[in-house]
């Protein structure tokens, strides 16, 4: 069966079982299962952070390679004026 949809008819389906279901927890088993909601929404901000800062990083150091690249790598140009060689 394919949906094309998210919130279709299915999704609505899908969350009143849900919820009918989470009537009929236990306190305990909601508990847990309300903490593991909230460290699987902890765990994700955690590695969209990380990606973020690893982002960041990736493209402060590929800039600053760019920038340090051109100037030190380059030699000093020296002029060759025949009257300072003749000196």
């Amino acid at each position: 069966m394919e949906t094309k949809c998210v919130r279709g008819r299915n999704y609505r389906l899908l969350r009143s079982y849900f919820r009918l279901a989470l009537q009929n927890l236990a306190p305990s088993e909601l508990k847990k299962l309300r903490n593991k909601q909230r460290k699987a929404k902890r765990k994700a901000e955690l590695e969209r952070a990380q990606a973020a800062q690893a982002a960041e990083k990736r493209e402060h150091h590929h800039k600053s390679r760019q920038q340090g690249d051109a100037e030190p790598d380059a030699p000093q140009q020296v002029e060759l004026v025949p009257e300072k060689l003749v000196k």
